[in-house]
């Protein structure tokens, strides 16, 4: 998968969820999520950090690393997907973004 969500909780129960995939609330509270970018694909991209965006509204701590060809998150920026703007929002609700 281009893009993997491994959610941890209080319990140290470990979820993985492939992206794409619809993503299904768990139920459980202040989460550390880390979503890791490796694809070059603006669309992917740019719904990987609109993911982080929604997660952080939900009070979720998340992390978005970028690895081999997501290193480049805002290649492919465009009004379509406007991938700039989010990572700005995402940076700014305190979301971390790594390489």
């Amino acid at each position: 998968n281009s893009v993997g969500i491994f959610r941890l909780s209080a319990a140290a129960r470990t979820t993985f969820i492939g992206f794409p995939l619809s993503y299904q609330l768990i139920g459980d509270t202040d989460m550390n999520v880390l979503l890791i970018i490796s694809t070059s694909d603006p669309e992917i991209k740019w719904n990987a950090v609109r993911l982080g965006n929604v997660l952080l509204n939900g009070g979720d701590d998340v992390n978005i690393f970028l690895n081999g060809a997501g290193v480049d998150l805002y290649a492919g920026d465009s009004e379509t997907f406007p991938i700039r703007e989010l990572a700005k929002i995402f940076s700014l609700s305190e979301g971390v973004l790594g390489a």
